[in-house]
């Protein structure tokens, strides 16, 4: 009975070791688009230091449009790492259905199981579980230390108000 579970671990190793490049490179956009996240502070960082100070038209505009464009980046990588979540899904449920078919028939004609479509269920959840925007916020999830601490050096009172409203909201949720 060991030998059947072991068999069905290594065969999920294997088709998670197949899939394992596509979450690297969902992990690298990930962090292009939490770098790109700084795009709105650094703008008006630079509006109030650059713009305002100088009334420089120019400035304003070629900042604008550095934004713009960063914004879009953001938004095509952002984009791209859903569209590559969903193929891992896809690829995902194609290597296991008819794995996980097969064995909840032959545990529902052995008698073991009295529900074998629960396998099938189980396998959809992971697979709606990996397109799905929860996954590529646990890829985000790592970079929240980063932002508290960049905000902590821009000034150590915004660091610890913003440190202060994250424990009152994850509070709030739970």
């Amino acid at each position: 009975m060991n030998d059947i579970y072991q068999y069905e671990r290594s065969e999920l190793a294997q088709v998670r070791a197949q899939l394992l490049h596509l979450f690297f490179i969902v992990g690298i956009f990930s962090f292009l688009v939490n770098l790109l996240l700084l795009t709105g502070p650094l703008y008006m960082l630079h509006i109030y230091d650059r713009v305002l100070p100088s009334g420089a038209v120019q400035t304003l505009v070629a900042l604008s449009l550095m934004a713009c464009l960063a914004y879009a980046v953001m938004g095509v990588l952002d984009h791209t790492r859903a569209r590559i979540t969903a193929r891992i899904a896809v690829r995902f449920w194609t290597q296991l259905d008819q794995r996980v078919f097969s064995l909840a028939m032959q545990s529902a004609q052995s008698g073991r199981r009295k529900e074998p479509q629960a396998a099938l269920k189980d396998l959809t959840s992971i697979e709606k579980f990996i397109a799905s925007p929860a996954l590529l916020a646990l890829f985000d999830l790592p970079w929240i230390p980063v932002f508290f601490v960049g905000i902590y050096l821009f000034h150590p009172l915004l660091g610890a108000m913003t440190l202060i409203s994250g424990v009152a909201l994850i509070a709030l949720s739970l």
